[in-house]
């Protein structure tokens, strides 16, 4: 091909990719001033309510929206019940639909979320639940609240968000502020985001990261953070709830600070920071998880036959007196053979790098693994360093093999450093968890290369803005010799982990 040819060409597809972007039309949403009968296109005539809305009507309802728009919400401005659930059109063929913010355009002196509430009563549209998501939709930087659960936990109502397809992405939202009904009602509490239950996911590519949800403001008995799914969920923070997380079909949960899971308002539901019920193989890496109520769960991990869970570099201390790991069967799904509600059998189990105190700060005296269902596939403990005063750390039936592990009382680990008031919990540099572990490098693949530094430790969490920055410190790179538990020696060739600066202190 000549030069002459191949600039040509060149000049064809710029012009084609130009002429996809002005295709693309941004929209413009304001509850508090904008009139369904505008057009929309501008932040001077904007609409009432966004295609999808309850009550969209005149313009709003007649305008398509195409892939590649955008519906922009004015920051600092409440859509209502009256205008909610809202199930906007969703995108095709991989290109999205954008609905979140322009920082620029706001009410009032300072920008801040646009926020959906039903202003703590239960929503009449779409089951109680106030956002539908379908595929190749991003959600970005919305605040939910006022959500007033009324029982019954059926798929997709009495939520924040539910996730109907594929390829979603939801990020820096914010749930807060939730209620309930007064008791007996059945099923689980309340959740920011509900997806697909199934094994593997049918939420293919959909993530949720970046997000906060946090109860101290409000009920925090009956509200949790997801159920079912996304696959994808990272950077969050999930403090002051009754459930982290229950997931089915999830692939990757990293850099997350879960911390005060409390009691549930409902006595026959169980609270958990993360329980993983069924997977095709999972990571779990990088997360922080503590001060757990006394009878949380605080890791649960279910793989199904044949594939592997696998749990690395999480810093997990101050937590529950029992069920501080658990490794079980999956529920039954369709992808392995069944026995009443569980699968027959499970997959195997991986647990490399992590730092656990097995119980309360005060006290840590739990065997740390609680729950060591029989499993073909084998469990792996290489390299964690548990802190807990029981005389067995951790036992679990059949294939079980451990190696370059260390176990010490909260004494001898307070003697040589570790503890939980460190900036980062149990990372001393002066006890027997350095140069001591074993060299994993060999066993480093394309998934497994976050393993190859040391914990990010999760997000910091600001309290005032509602917003998280992460990581919480810079990782460092694992070199020989590698140290025990979730933290890298700090070598010559390496930077001190440091956290950021400029950010108001965690809400103890």
């Amino acid at each position: 091909m000549s030069q002459k040819s191949l600039k040509f060409l060149i000049l064809i597809f710029v012009m084609l990719l130009l002429a996809q972007g002005a295709g693309a039309t941004t929209y413009y949403v304001d509850y508090s001033s904008g009139s369904d009968s505008n057009n929309g296109t501008s932040k001077t005539t904007p609409w009432k309510r966004a295609p999808g809305m309850n009550g969209c009507s005149a313009v709003c309802a007649s305008t398509d929206i195409n892939p590649g728009d955008s519906i922009i919400l004015k920051g600092g401005v409440t859509w209502p019940a009256a205008a909610l659930g809202w199930t906007p059109p969703g995108g095709a063929n991989g290109n999205s639909v954008y609905i979140g913010v322009d920082q620029s355009w706001y009410a009032g002196t300072a920008w801040s979320r646009p926020v959906l509430s039903c202003g703590g009563a239960a929503c009449e549209a779409d089951n109680n639940t106030y956002l539908l998501i379908g595929s190749y939709t991003i959600i970005d930087n919305i605040e939910f609240t006022g959500l007033y659960w009324t029982g019954g936990f059926p798929y997709c109502t009495n939520v924040y968000m539910c996730l109907r397809g594929t390829n979603q992405e939801v990020k820096n939202v914010y749930c807060h502020g939730w209620t309930h009904a007064p008791f007996p009602t059945t099923g689980d509490p309340a959740v920011c985001i509900d997806g697909d239950t199934q094994v593997p996911s049918l939420n293919t590519m959909s993530s949720f990261h970046n997000s906060v949800c946090d109860g101290s403001d409000t009920d925090q008995a009956s509200g949790g953070c997801i159920f079912g799914g996304p696959p994808i969920i990272y950077n969050n923070y999930i403090g002051h709830v009754s459930n982290g997380m229950v997931i089915n079909g999830a692939a990757a949960i990293h850099d997350n600070l879960i911390e005060y899971i409390e009691k549930s308002f409902d006595p026959n539901d169980h609270e958990n920071a993360i329980e993983d019920n069924a997977d095709a193989g999972i990571l779990i890496y990088n997360n922080v998880i503590r001060h757990i109520w006394y009878g949380a769960v605080t890791l649960w991990m279910a793989p199904n036959p044949g594939s592997t869970a696998t749990a690395f570099n999480n810093v997990i201390y101050d937590v529950t007196q029992g069920n501080v790991l658990d490794f079980a069967r999956p529920v039954c799904n369709n992808s392995c053979s069944c026995k009443g509600s569980y699968c027959t059998n499970n997959g195997s189990f991986a647990f490399y790098n992590n730092t656990v105190e097995c119980g309360p700060d005060s006290n840590p005296n739990q065997t740390c693994v609680n729950n060591g269902a029989p499993t073909s596939g084998g469990y792996k403990f290489i390299n964690n360093h548990f802190i807990s005063n029981a005389p067995i750390i951790y036992s679990c039936t059949g294939n079980c093999t451990g190696s370059n592990n260390v176990a010490q009382s909260l004494a001898t680990a307070h003697s040589q450093g570790y503890s939980s008031d460190e900036a980062f919990a149990f990372s001393s540099t002066n006890g027997a968890t350095i140069g001591k572990g074993l060299d994993l490098t060999d066993i480093i693949t394309s998934n497994l290369m976050p393993l190859s530094d040391d914990t990010a430790y999760a997000c910091l969490y600001d309290s005032a803005a509602h917003a998280v920055t992460c990581p919480s410190k810079v990782p460092v790179v694992r070199l020989a010799p590698w140290n025990i538990g979730a933290y890298q020696s700090v070598g010559a060739s390496n930077n001190p982990p440091q956290p950021p600066t400029g950010l108001s202190a965690i809400v103890q």
